[in-house]
């Protein structure tokens, strides 16, 4: 239920973050870096995550803190309509902001749901999984779009149609939070490090699945 949810806060929010920002009047250069920059901050935010899921010393509650996070994002997401002549560069700001939240607990998320999934059954699990919540983000989509139709003209009344939907992604979001606080979680036991550092593991990469792997999501 919280991929569900999850994806219904991406249907009704994250995919019109562009959108929100022409109606604020952003030019080519502003929306090239909404479009770039908060993602890629983002990225480089996990690699902090490490150091970061030790002070929480749970995953469970690095997982829950940093989605809440999100989730209050979109307050002033909505409200950056308010902020005057730099309202599109709060708005770059806070939505970096919400991708940094969404993705520095990813890893996290990943080996937390990983322990509950049995290893055999992981691959239909999250198939099944993946299916459901590309359906629900897709059906979110058409309906965020349907509720901005109603909203045309000025663009107050345009503000008024996302308003709607950027709070309708924090409620998702917030019920998807929820179903996490609900689960169990077993307990971690860190893996040993393995003496490799960053330059060992580029010049063998191409010898490994899992480095030909990292090379391609890199590429």
């Amino acid at each position: 239920m919280d991929a569900s949810f999850h994806y219904a806060m991406l249907g009704f929010g994250e995919s019109f973050f562009s959108a929100f920002a022409v109606v604020l009047k952003a030019n080519i250069i502003e929306l090239g870096l909404l479009g770039s920059l908060p993602q890629a901050l983002g990225s480089v935010s996990q690699l902090f995550s490490e150091k970061l899921l030790k002070m929480f010393n749970s995953r469970k509650k690095f997982v829950c803190v940093n989605a809440f996070l999100q989730a209050l994002m979109y307050i002033p997401i909505a409200l950056v309509f308010y902020f005057g002549t730099f309202k599109v560069y709060h708005l770059i700001l806070f939505v970096s902001l919400y991708f940094i939240f969404g993705m520095i607990a990813s890893s996290a998320w990943s080996s937390w749901i990983g322990d509950l999934v049995n290893g055999s059954e992981r691959g239909s699990y999250f198939g099944r999984r993946n299916t459901i919540a590309g359906f629900v983000s897709f059906i979110t989509l058409l309906i965020a779009g349907y509720v901005l139709q109603h909203f045309t003209g000025d663009s107050k009344t345009q503000y008024i149609g996302f308003a709607i939907i950027f709070m309708l992604a924090l409620l998702f979001r917030i019920i998807s939070f929820s179903y996490l606080a609900r689960k169990y979680e077993p307990k971690y036991i860190a893996p040993k490090d393995d003496g490799i550092g960053f330059v060992s593991f580029v010049r063998g990469a191409l010898s490994k699945n899992y480095g030909v792997y990292i090379v391609y999501l890199c590429l």
